[in-house]
């Protein structure tokens, strides 16, 4: 899969899965070229020199309060993250990351009691690999079934994710057929993340891909993980790993370099840890597309000293880590399979989103 190198490629050699009008106006804030709209809306070349080991490539990330990049998936309205790096089973690529632009709900990340799975207190467990929220969006999200799903109690409740339903629907048979199925998801986390020296952006890229974690907990999740997994959770719902797709959530380094910065200066917002993105810096938030109009948002990545806290994004527009039992708002995220590429028929907004193609 393609490697964006040291600098921006020239489509009609180095082709990317973005449409050339696109591409052809990344903004690469180091070299001076490339503009965004005047609300600071655009496709932005994101520099990972200083990044870890195996990490460095440069990646095109979409940043600002609405950029175009709006796309049809599942017969509705998604966004695409950017064309970022990933592992998978062979090898550190880049691939194209979305996410549903609408919330699913309100659901807990986990909520297992004591001594079930992975869960070592009544708060529910942060291991992603057992987790309920896991099982229900690789299962009956997946699937597009109604089955158990949890919502800040430990009795399971019955969510209808089938294409009949009046409400959120699952995902249909094209969609199952775009999504990646190599996919490695990193599971790392952080204890520290308050200060300049430990919360930016790109300490968060590093830890997510690392391997800072509860003593035994996981630090990757892929589809073998699956059947073991759901055999742990308290749901009655066994994954088909036959049918098994890698359905996760935004890491909050998603969200950090998915902001322009507004009045405060996109440089700014980088240089300011996450934690503190309120207050004088609170226009750092306001001006990333990731953040929740209300409520709040899970993302994947953990508190490696407790088994109980998850990060998420709040209303607000920072970085905390409540129990993982709290019931919060559930934004899909993955990748999409190489295969796939974005229609430059469109114009990326919600009112024409652009489509995806497959070789």
């Amino acid at each position: 899969m393609l490697f964006l190198g040291g600098g921006v490629v020239d489509p009609s050699s180095n082709p990317t899965p973005f449409p050339d009008s696109v591409f052809a106006n990344v903004i690469d804030e180091e070299a001076g070229t490339g503009e965004p709209d005047e609300n600071g809306n655009g496709l932005y070349k994101v520099s990972h020199a200083d990044g870890p080991e195996g990490w460095t490539e440069p990646e095109l990330r979409y940043a600002g309060k609405d950029p175009s990049n709006y796309v049809t998936f599942n017969g509705e309205n998604w966004r695409i993250i950017g064309l970022v790096n990933v592992k998978t089973t062979s090898g550190i690529q880049q691939r194209i990351k979305i996410i549903r632009a609408d919330s699913i709900g309100n659901y807990s990340w986990d909520y297992k009691t004591n001594g079930k799975g992975s869960s070592a207190s009544e708060y529910g467990s942060n291991d992603w690999t057992d987790s309920q929220l896991m099982e229900m969006l690789n299962g009956i999200y997946y699937n597009s079934q109604s089955g158990n799903c949890y919502q800040g109690s430990t009795s399971a409740k019955i969510c209808n994710f089938t294409q009949s339903s009046s409400g959120v629907k699952g995902l249909n048979a094209t969609a199952q057929g775009m999504i990646a199925s190599d996919i490695i998801w990193n599971l790392g986390g952080t204890e520290s993340y308050t200060n300049a020296s430990n919360g930016l952006v790109t300490h968060w890229y590093g830890y997510e891909r690392g391997t800072t974690v509860l003593s035994g907990r996981p630090t990757e999740w892929q589809a073998s993980n699956t059947a073991k997994a759901s055999a742990e959770t308290t749901s009655t719902k066994v994954i088909d790993s036959s049918l098994f797709r890698s359905i996760a959530l935004p890491y909050p380094s998603d969200y950090g370099y998915a902001t322009s910065g507004g009045s405060t200066g996109r440089a700014a917002c980088l240089a300011k840890e996450l934690y503190s993105w309120r207050s004088d810096y609170i226009d750092c938030g306001n001006n990333d597309w990731l953040k929740p109009a209300s409520g709040y948002m899970w993302t994947l990545s953990p508190n490696s000293s407790y088994s109980r806290y998850v990060f998420l994004v709040t209303s607000v527009g920072y970085v905390d880590n409540p129990y993982a039992r709290n019931s919060r708002g559930v934004w899909p995220a993955l990748y999409l399979s190489p295969s796939v590429s974005i229609s430059g028929d469109h114009q990326g907004t919600a009112e024409d989103p652009y489509t995806l193609e497959t070789e």
